[in-house]
């Protein structure tokens, strides 16, 4: 994978980020090399749409396209390590109900929160 070119996704310090796969028990980090950079992974995915090279786009991002073959797996059995997500808010009692709904389509979207 390191002969590709990549686009890459640069960190809040503005530098390039080391790819980090898992697969079951094994970690591959590197920093692949690569000319171009986004700073949003929407952007990264529209730059590997348009041809300018492999990326390590979060499945959230990449789902639509990849089921209509718009984007290649090439390391099917890798992906990101799971990170894990806060909502942080007021007690339930004090909850506006805009909240609420935001907190449901989280966990709509992302799944149950107690899954390992």
């Amino acid at each position: 994978m390191l002969q590709h070119q990549a686009v890459r996704l640069l960190g809040g310090n503005g530098e390039p980020m080391p790819w980090r796969l898992v697969n079951g028990e094994q970690e591959w980090t590197a920093l692949p090399p690569g000319r171009f950079a986004a700073n949003a992974p929407d952007l990264l995915l529209r730059m590997v749409l348009a041809g300018t090279g492999i990326g390590a786009v979060p499945d959230v991002f990449a789902q639509a396209d990849v089921r209509r073959n718009a984007l290649v797996r090439i390391l099917p059995d890798w992906c990101f390590p799971r990170m894990p997500i806060s909502a942080v808010f007021p007690g339930r009692k004090l909850m506006p109900p805009k909240t609420r709904v935001f907190i449901e389509m989280l966990q709509a979207a992302l799944g149950d929160p107690h899954a390992a």
